[in-house]
């Protein structure tokens, strides 16, 4: 892989580091049926009343949206499998110790399954084989397959069948994960922030029980501390 290559995974790779800022906690939110939508965080639940208490809205300078006791908030939000939709009111603004929206949910929420198995967020090294080997980024992983990130001149087309090479950590060791995989999607370069980075969909095949249980482990090891919010701040 050239030196430009490597540079170009070696800045994805540090601009989706912080694992904080990719995990799936925030909810999309936009007021009445407005198309502008913001992302607020979900601080905390209160199960038995159904309330969410959720930070206020705020533009892209950190400038408060303009909301009010009320008001109906169309809400989506997206876990490791499924995607939900909703419609919130709220119930009391509050802005101390900072902005933050008291919602309630209604008794009805839409559901899709957007996957069969959950995935996690990952930022990790990878090399795929077609049979030349090529320097990869692995964003998420599942028990079933995987994303990547690779540089945009590199050519992986659908249904190709590749081989992926991965080094999960757990335990205090390194365990070396070869996988036959098949192309299932090619995204582009759909991060325009990177725009010579493009992304690709892999279905893992003929996974070995041994290695199953060890993709299973390391994504659920990651699922625990994406929610792991006290050591993020802690660290």
């Amino acid at each position: 892989m050239t030196t430009e290559r490597r540079a170009l995974l070696t800045k994805l790779a540090k601009d989706y580091g912080d694992a904080a800022q990719r995990a799936r906690f925030t909810l999309s939110i936009a007021p009445g049926d407005g198309t502008q939508t913001y992302n607020v965080w979900v601080l905390g639940v209160v199960r038995d009343k159904r309330h969410l208490i959720v930070t206020a809205p705020t533009t892209t300078n950190n400038a408060l949206i303009t909301v009010i006791k009320g008001q109906s908030l169309t809400c989506r939000w997206f876990n490791p499998t499924t995607a939900f939709r909703f419609r919130a009111t709220i119930l009391k603004l509050a802005f101390e110790p900072i902005p933050l929206l008291y919602l309630e949910l209604p008794t009805e929420i839409e559901r899709k399954i957007a996957r069969r198995l959950p995935r996690a967020l990952l930022n990790m090294h990878a090399v795929v084989r077609r049979p030349e080997p090529l320097e990869a980024l692995v964003l998420d992983l599942s028990v079933g397959g995987a994303r990547l990130a690779l540089a945009r001149d590199e050519t992986l087309t659908l249904h190709q069948q590749v081989q992926l090479s991965i080094r999960p950590r757990m335990l205090d060791r390194s365990f070396l994960l070869t996988i036959e995989c098949a192309v299932t999607n090619v995204m582009g370069a759909t991060d325009p922030a990177h725009p010579d980075v493009q992304f690709v969909g892999l279905e893992f095949r003929d996974v070995s029980e041994h290695d199953l249980l060890i993709l299973h482990a390391c994504v659920q090891e990651q699922l625990a501390y994406e929610a792991d919010w006290l050591t993020h701040v802690l660290s």
